[in-house]
């Protein structure tokens, strides 16, 4: 059992006298909580649209479905992110197209965009990868050009800005996720975000297997049972309130481990791009020469102090066996080898102490002595 974890939600006192009443009033699923939460989100993002779903897979699955990418399509899209983003692609029957990252910030190499854009292209997904929104400018500017969509896979980013606009402003359409470890969470769950309302109501459709919005017993696409439950609307409700309150914590743990580690040789701390303001839904260092561990055995020092820490993505997607057909190689990727090979994710979420962060720089100190005692 872990004393510090990676994720913790923070949730208000009252939320289970709330759960009681829905258990209690048989309406619970895709009812009003879920309409409030749609509504709420929407605001908070100055979005036109917000569609609740059941996870982030599913959001990612939606989008691709409702803009009609389908087999003998291309959707460009990092190898360095979860697997949901490049298997929903699979899901509609389309072909994932890799490109690789930016060495320091994790995120899809806008300038190796361009040239994987093919005739069957028809669209991007950016990942905003542990919390940080990719360069949308000049994404969107080769999607222009080429008249193909980008889907904004926001599943690690809500909070977020660049320019001072939050997710979902600078895509066609955005997705998020609820998972346990996102700074928003409901255990699972995700939504849709768009300001076109074309793809607001065919997203709503989908999520519903595919009903027809006025007459419920009518089905006229191919939809999937996506819906969210009440109850995990409610238990994000809760977190909203104080959700920007949470994220400035956030900041804070992160500059604090940022202040303390960029010093150690070896240790690369996370990047802020220009104009962009990070969540740090995760807080992920690079382990490599000089310091004396690799990722693996400093998680393992975590690990014997009963503290949790992730290594995301251990393995690049282009090397994952569901890819093997798309004829990948070891070395087609470097930057996104080489960081699969030394991230190290650390707790940094608003109920993690001074004394918590203090314990986290001292076992990093203590292992870049290792090969001096």
């Amino acid at each position: 059992m872990y004393e510090i974890k990676i994720a913790e939600p923070v949730l208000s006192s009252n939320i289970i006298p709330k759960l009681k009443r829905i258990l209690h009033s048989g309406n619970l699923a895709q009812g009003k909580w879920v309409e409030k939460i749609e509504k709420n989100l929407a605001e908070y993002l100055n979005a036109s649209f917000c569609v609740a779903v059941s996870s982030g897979t599913a959001a990612l699955h939606a989008a691709l479905s409702i803009l009609n990418i389908g087999p003998g399509d291309e959707v460009i899209t990092t190898p360095f992110t979860f697997i949901s983003t490049a298997s929903a692609i699979l899901m509609v029957g389309a072909k994932p197209v890799f490109v690789d990252i930016e060495y320091d910030s994790f995120l899809i190499d806008p300038t190796q965009i361009e040239g994987k854009i093919s005739k069957r292209t028809k669209a991007i997904i950016a990942v905003d990868l542990f919390g940080q929104m990719a360069d949308y400018q000049k994404i969107s500017s080769f999607a222009k050009k080429n008249g193909i969509f980008v889907i904004e896979d926001a599943c690690q980013a809500l909070g977020s800005r660049q320019k001072r606009k939050p997710i979902g402003s600078l895509a066609d359409i955005a997705t998020l996720s609820f998972y346990a470890t996102k700074p928003l969470t409901a255990g699972e769950g995700g939504a849709i975000i768009t300001n076109s309302k074309k793809f607001a109501k065919k997203a709503k459709s989908f999520r519903n297997i595919g009903r027809n919005l006025k007459n419920p017993e009518l089905f006229n696409i191919l939809g999937f049972n996506y819906r969210m439950t009440e109850f995990q609307a409610v238990i994000l409700l809760s977190q909203l309130p104080k959700f920007e309150e949470n994220l400035v914590q956030r900041r804070k743990n992160a500059n604090f481990l940022t202040s303390n580690l960029s010093k150690i040789p070896g240790i690369e701390t996370p990047t802020v791009e220009n104009e962009n303001q990070h969540t740090f839904s995760q807080y992920t260092i690079k382990v490599k020469k000089p310091y004396p561990l690799n990722h693996n055995q400093l998680k393992k020092k975590f690990d014997k102090a009963k503290i949790e820490t992730k290594i995301y993505y251990p393995l690049p997607l282009h090397l994952q066996p569901l890819f093997a057909n798309l004829g990948y190689q070891k070395g087609d990727f470097p930057n996104a080898e080489q960081t699969a090979n030394q991230t190290l994710s650390l707790p940094i979420h608003p109920l993690v102490s001074k004394k918590d962060l203090n314990r986290i720089v001292k076992i990093i100190k203590v292992g870049s002595t290792i090969a001096s005692t």
